[in-house]
């Protein structure tokens, strides 16, 4: 019993680690199995300041690097909702980009990402580490910006003035250009 718990729970961190190295994390659901994109069929959790919107569905539209939120098309209104307040529907109409097709449309060639996942330690004195929280989001900032400049073709030869005025804005003010 002891050991198929231990199989079950190795097999869930390697899924997890999986997901988080190959989804970038503007794209990362709240359950952080499902991939945000455009198009997507999703639902509203989780807001406190504007909690009449949880449970709603919704369609995604786009991504503002500036915002960092994603625009999505409710029944009467348009509202922007970090990655973290949604959950993609496990059913996705057949128009809707698959969410491999997406990831590797907007996701530099051999890039990896930045698993959300705590480091543990096991061994007689198990503990989780605490993660440095700024640095990572810092670093989480830059995998999206770098994904923005892929997706415009910046990182193959594109130049900066040719950007999207929202990305240039992030870029801006990550004091990036």
């Amino acid at each position: 019993r002891g050991r198929e718990f231990a199989r079950t729970m190795t097999d869930a961190m390697q899924q997890m680690f999986a997901y988080g190295t190959a989804t970038p994390p503007h794209c990362r659901d709240r359950e952080e199995t499902g991939v945000i994109r455009p198009g997507a069929h999703v639902r509203i959790v989780g807001l406190e300041s504007r909690s009449d919107l949880n449970g709603a569905n919704g369609v995604v539209i786009d991504y503002s690097y500036h915002k960092a939120r994603w625009a999505v098309q409710m029944e009467r209104e348009a509202v922007r909702v970090k990655p973290a307040n949604l959950r993609v529907d496990y059913k996705q109409p057949a128009e809707v980009p698959s969410a491999k097709s997406y990831l590797e449309k907007i996701t530099p060639p051999g890039m990896q990402f930045t698993p959300q996942m705590p480091p543990i330690r096991f061994g007689a004195d198990f503990q989780i580490e605490k993660p440095d929280l700024e640095a990572e989001a810092r670093s989480a900032r830059m995998q999206v910006l770098k994904c923005g400049l892929h997706a415009a073709g910046a990182l193959s030869g594109g130049g900066l003035d040719d950007l999207p005025a929202d990305l240039r804005a992030a870029l801006q003010a990550e004091a990036i250009i």
